[in-house]
């Protein structure tokens, strides 16, 4: 679990500080989560649900700044672990709330995303290791659509969730390939447009918080 990994562009060696862009940029994670707050507080939002999203923000903010300050297979994990319970959770409360699929059937759903995702790790790193990420984009591209479709709350953030994820994988996916013309990589623009993509997410659940099903219903009619 000590062993060094090297995976982005960034990184050339396995000194404490080789990725300082890629460490410093996961501030974006911590100014959403702030901004969240700070508006879930002044519209009177902050609830439970809400306030767990704005943790997870921070957490996946803090996993991924350890791993790209100790490259190491035990940080990885600190670094990956965040950001699936931050998936899973915003899955389950869109499967409930907007869905209205009961909690038994939402936890199935959840599991079955799961296993998508522990699939992708076991493929070889295509894509520079993006494809862990495919049952996610194929899934925020359904809800999207869902969003549209139904003239639900939140169809603007949700709209916004998914362009800022197209364009951050984009810039994971590239980063290795543009190393040679940009010695930096690309991998610190994932983590700031995230910041967006995550900030995003907690909107679409403060709105959802904000009125009961029924009245999403009523809305879309």
């Amino acid at each position: 679990m000590n062993e060094s990994v090297d995976f982005y562009c960034e990184r050339c060696s396995d000194a404490l500080w080789a990725e300082p862009l890629n460490a410093l940029s996961n501030v974006s994670f911590l100014v959403a989560a702030a901004l969240a707050y700070r508006l879930a507080r002044r519209s009177s939002r902050l609830t439970g649900t809400v306030f767990a999203m704005i943790v997870l923000a921070c957490l996946v903010g803090f996993g991924s700044f350890v791993f790209h300050t100790f490259a190491t297979r035990a940080t990885q994990v600190m670094d990956i672990l965040p950001i699936f319970v931050f998936q899973v959770y915003f899955l389950w409360l869109y499967l409930v709330r907007f869905l209205a699929w009961n909690r038994l059937a939402a936890t199935v759903g959840c599991i079955g995303f799961l296993i998508a995702n522990i699939a992708m790790l076991g493929l070889p790193r295509w894509l520079n290791g993006s494809m862990i990420y495919a049952p996610t984009y194929v899934l925020i591209g359904a809800m999207t659509v869902y969003h549209q479709i139904s003239r639900l709350p939140a169809a603007g953030w949700m709209v916004t969730l998914l362009t800022g994820f197209s364009l951050s994988l984009c810039c994971r996916t590239i980063d290795m390939a543009v190393c040679q013309a940009w010695p930096v990589g690309t991998h610190f623009l994932w983590h700031l447009v995230n910041g967006v993509v995550l900030f995003a997410s907690i909107r679409v659940v403060m709105e959802c918080e904000a009125q009961p099903l029924a009245s999403a219903g009523d809305s879309a009619a």
